[in-house]
């Protein structure tokens, strides 16, 4: 953001500005390694904004264990708004719970750069702590509206820490490995899985899966990049590396690399003093001699069953990794310290206290600060009666303030509660009863906002005071004490799908409450770009629920199970059967592709123009579908020749006489659904689906969509698909960024090059989901919610009870008078 106003001069106690690129000035000098706040960053700059009186930021910055740091300094850049105050606003920077920079604001027609040297020992090897805070004061505006043009926006990418390391960066040990994957201080922080080939098995996939998944959860700060090559596309002439001698060690790709395989399979690649450990499930990290710190982390094992038992020790986190490069898991004892448990949802009939959800007391001092504070409630929480939370109030204001003074509070974004802070002498507020509807709360992270509006006293009737009469640091005017308590009445335990937001955040359904779902994987194409799109898709889920999936990956479409189905794959290689129930059906995403053609930076145009000619076999079949050609033929036509299996197989033999017996054991219902599709969902949504995909196809990359299953009832299907694989994989990395993935929400999603692509929408039919155990109490809570949403049916189930109890008394008074008569 730009203006026209000119920027002041620089203050004499403000001595960190600087007016070189940090990025630039550590090119220049080889010893000096950047690492920017935050880790996995697209290739263009990011804001972090800070907006309003008092705004702080945390972001992690990790370093290996083997570093031994000479000398570090910080630099900020940044750009804040005009209507900022200098000499009454303050920018800190804090590292590790210390002080470090403290500047005005001052950036205001263009970025500023500031620097400050670290103090010796602050940085400790593993994560670092950089908080950002900004206390803001207006010029002129000292309304309510007038805070919002109070801002100072953090570039991410060019803001970090520069250390200069005392030696060469050695490679890391099984216990310090987490910390140099998450680094990128010698080059990215990815972890690029070996293939064995391009189109590998589906036990390595496999394997891979509870990788990545344990990688995700391991690495502090952002989300790792991962990726796959296959070994038949590694360069093996000229320097051998240390760990893989066959391949050159400069051609190995850059960051942290990961090969498992049996000890048979190993053999050719890796060096017999590292095979020679191999005497069970092994484990081991090992140097590839490039002199960058970068390592292999090598899994194997005298059979494949040894092979994912190391992989699956290591992604626990439950063994003590020790500090050498390599250990036999049998022989490593449970861990010291255990990763932090989960988080307890609060169940039905609980209290917590905002001390408990780690709100401390906070004094408000300013025009308006909100005071948001999180909780968890169960993934199959459902609530739509009137039932109400009872919010115990604990909190006290200033005698004077504002007769329009008050506290708001939001849940979820809803305002759920509105109390005035209008007594002249000022009030203390002890167990202050407030009711927050219960519908208002949601399944999974739930956010409370407790917004206090204090307007200035001196404010004329458009907002405007005399410079600085209103600041940041007079006496607090209001104080939320963390004894205030939240109770919860009793609800439901029942699943509410589709629901985008509470897949990327809590895993749900394939994680119900904690507990991992077993469900299938579906990849469409057996190529690298669309196996990585899946693992790509699983890591980002593992690391926001902290949970893992357990996915069945399969490259055959599983048509008969009754797991829940994750689908990855271009759309041109999906057979229609996976949009039967779908948001969108396949031919409208094909033609809006066909018509819009997917542009996105991290694919060339050339490859783009061949991937949309694709799409013209596609269109035939579909067009075939719709005037009447059975289903079946045009199943059999979406196969590509190499996925066909022979039929007269044993293993085909079996899936053909199970999907037989299958099909004699459904009920007549799920016969009767399957003979109606157009039950299956109504025009209105699909209709309004196709405006939502056509108003957005121009910048749309990829889509992904949660729905029901079609021949399946509570069967859960989420997919993600693109125009072909490259585009799918490039549409998968961006949206597993913060800024995407964050947004997320409804059953239908699209999304482009950029976060404001982001679109979401609810089209679909809901569904629900039944929770593992049953109960009386459930059922009556269900029922009751039921009800609530259903009038009519409240009024005709009253009236047929009345009628069935009268006609019942009825029927015994006159059995009671034949009695007496024959009496």
């Amino acid at each position: 953001m730009q203006t026209n106003v000119e920027r002041e001069a620089p203050s004499v106690r403000d001595p960190y500005v600087l007016q070189s690129d940090p990025r630039m000035e550590a090119q220049r000098g080889a010893a000096w390694r950047f690492l920017p706040l935050e880790g996995n960053l697209p290739d263009d700059n990011r804001e972090v904004l800070l907006e309003q009186q008092e705004a702080e930021r945390r972001f992690t910055v990790t370093l290996p264990a083997e570093s031994v740091v000479a000398d570090s300094r910080i630099f900020i850049r940044y750009l804040n708004s005009v209507e900022v105050l200098p000499a009454a606003s303050r920018l800190d920077v804090a590292v590790n719970g210390r002080l470090v920079a403290s500047f005005a604001p001052r950036a205001v027609s263009g970025a500023q750069d500031i620097r400050a040297d670290l103090p010796e020992g602050l940085l400790r090897p593993g994560p670092n702590e950089v908080v950002v805070r900004a206390r803001q004061n207006h010029r002129v505006l000292c309304s309510i509206n007038g805070i919002y043009e109070l801002w100072s926006a953090v570039d991410a990418l060019a803001s970090g820490i520069e250390v200069r390391l005392a030696q060469p960066l050695a490679p890391p040990s099984l216990a310090s490995f987490d910390y140099a994957l998450a680094s990128g201080i010698n080059g990215p922080r990815r972890l690029t899985l070996l293939a064995p080939s391009n189109s590998p098995a589906e036990d390595w996939v496999a394997d891979a899966l509870e990788l990545v998944q344990g990688a995700a959860r391991r690495a502090p700060g952002d989300l790792p990049d991962f990726q796959l090559v296959s070994l038949e596309s590694l360069e093996r002439a000229g320097r051998p590396a240390t760990a893989l001698p066959v391949f050159d060690r400069d051609a190995l790709p850059g960051g942290m690399l990961a090969l498992f395989g049996t000890a048979n399979e190993l053999s050719g690649m890796v060096p017999r003093e590292i095979m020679s450990f191999v005497s069970g499930p092994y484990v081991g990290v090992h140097n590839l001699g490039r002199g960058d710190g970068s390592a292999v982390l090598i899994f194997s094992g005298q059979n494949r069953e040894e092979v994912s038992d190391a992989i699956a020790a290591w992604a626990s986190q439950e063994l003590e990794m020790p500090a050498r490069s390599n250990a036999v898991i049998s022989d490593l004892s449970p861990a010291l310290q255990r990763p932090r448990p989960p988080r307890k949802p609060i169940q039905g009939g609980e209290s917590v206290t905002l001390a408990q959800l780690g709100t401390p007391e906070t004094e408000v001092g300013g025009l308006r600060r909100s005071i948001k504070t999180e909780l968890l409630l169960p993934d199959d929480f459902f609530a739509a009666n009137d039932d109400a939370v009872t919010l115990k109030l604990n909190a006290s204001y200033a005698p004077g303030l504002d007769r329009n003074s008050a506290l708001n509070i939001f849940v979820n974004g809803t305002g759920s509660a509105l109390l005035g802070l209008n007594d002249p002498q000022g009030e203390v507020m002890n167990d202050r009863l407030i009711s927050l509807p219960l519908r208002n709360f949601k399944p999974g992270v739930n956010e409370i906002e407790f917004e206090v509006s204090l307007p200035a006293l001196n404010a004329d009737n458009q907002g405007f005071c005399p410079p600085g009469t209103i600041n940041i640091d007079q006496p607090p005017r209001f104080v939320l004490h963390p004894d205030t308590e939240l109770t919860f009445p009793g609800y439901a335990r029942l699943g509410h799908l589709p629901d985008l937001d509470l897949f990327v955040k809590r895993g749900f359904p394939y994680v119900n409450n904690g507990q991992p779902v077993l469900s299938d994987l579906y990849i469409a194409v057996r190529d690298l770009q669309t196996i990585n799109s899946a693992l790509v898709v699983a890591a980002a889920v593992a690391r926001q629920a902290d949970d893992r999936l357990r996915l069945r990956p399969t490259f055959s479409y599983p048509d008969m199970s009754s797991r829940n189905l994750l689908v990855v794959g271009p759309t041109n290689n999906l057979r229609p059967t996976v949009f039967a129930n779908a948001p969108l059906r396949q031919q409208d995403i094909v033609t809006a592709w066909n018509y819009h053609r997917p542009i996105d930076p991290l694919v060339s145009d050339e490859r783009e123009i061949a991937a949309t000619t694709a799409t013209e076999s596609l269109l035939q079949r579909i067009e075939a579908m719709r005037s009447g050609v059975p289903q079946e033929r045009i199943v059999a036509q979406s196969f590509d020749e190499s996925d066909e299996a022979d039929e007269s197989t044993p293993r085909e033999s079996w899936r053909r006489g199970s999907r037989e017996q299958e099909d004699s054991e459904r009920s007549w219902y799920h016969r009767l659904v399957s003979l109606l599709p157009a039950l299956a969902q109504s025009m209105q949504a699909e209709q309004a689906a196709q405006r939502f995909l056509s108003g957005s196809s121009g910048d749309v990359t990829a889509v992904m969509m949660q729905y029901e299953a079609y021949s399946s009832p509570g069967r859960t299907v989420t997919l993600v698909t693109a125009l072909d694989s490259r585009l799918l994989l490039a549409g998968v990395k961006r949206l597993v960024q913060p800024d995407y993935w964050v947004s997320l929400k409804g059953d239908l999603a699209v999304w482009g090059p950029q976060p404001q692509t982001l679109g979401t929408g609810a089209v679909g039919e809901p569904y629900t989901v039944m929770p593992p155990t049953t109960s009386l109490g459930n059922l009556r809570l269900i029922l009751s919610n039921w009800l609530s949403r259903n009038v009519l049916a409240l009024l005709v189930s009253t009236g047929m009870i009345v009628f069935l109890l009268s006609a019942v008394t009825y029927m015994l008074l006159r059995m009671d008078r034949r009695r007496r008569d024959l009496g």
